[in-house]
């Protein structure tokens, strides 16, 4: 007992002896490393976002994007891609919407490689009338397929810029395959983008 006493006495004596601005310094050390947690953490989920983008082979799958400036204005354009879940029964069918989320089963023709291709996915009503965003439920061909739908006011009064991003995953692995999927995606962007357009500027 006294020698664990005399211990704590030596330990008390260290701890006065330590100079205030020292204590100081460390504490104002201990609140940095604190307050440096969150922006770790963002950076661990933008790692993570990155890492989803990424096959297993570590490739990063191919992406697009196009903007269009449409003359109509962003309500309209906004309610055309609502519309354009139904507008072509042949190719496109809106299976449920409940108001801000839509489920959709999308039925893509003659893929380059793949062949017909099905797919089902999401679309998510992120912010009216600026952004949704649509990701991949499942499909009997594509691994990935994903991307989202940017609205914003055009370079003229009553006009939109729209912006379609798509990322796509086409499930096989032969030479040029991320070219081969570019060059579809980028037939179903501008096919996309002059439907929307269409609605949109509709009379």
């Amino acid at each position: 007992m006294k020698c664990r006493a005399s211990l704590l006495l030596i330990a008390a004596g260290l701890l006065l002896a330590v100079p205030a601005p020292a204590l100081a310094a460390f504490s104002d050390s201990s609140t940095s490393i604190a307050q440096s947690e969150p922006s770790t953490k963002a950076a661990q989920e933008e790692f993570a976002q990155e890492q989803k983008l990424l096959d297993h082979d570590g490739e990063k799958l191919p992406e697009l994007s196009k903007t269009v400036e449409i003359n109509a204005p962003v309500q309209k354009v906004w309610e055309a891609i609502q519309a354009r879940r139904s507008s072509d029964p042949g190719k496109r069918k809106l299976m449920s919407y409940d108001g801000k989320v839509a489920v959709i089963k999308e039925f893509f023709l003659s893929v380059p490689i793949i062949g017909n291709t099905i797919c089902t996915y999401v679309e998510r009503e992120l912010i009216p009338h600026k952004a949704i965003e649509y990701k991949m439920l499942s499909s009997n061909r594509f691994h990935t397929f994903e991307g989202y739908w940017q609205l914003a006011e055009g370079s003229k009064p009553g006009t939109t810029s729209c912006t379609l991003t798509t990322i796509l995953d086409p499930g096989v692995r032969i030479p040029f395959w991320q070219q081969i999927a570019k060059n579809a995606m980028q037939k179903d962007l501008d096919h996309n983008l002059e439907c929307v357009t269409e609605l949109a500027t509709k009379k």
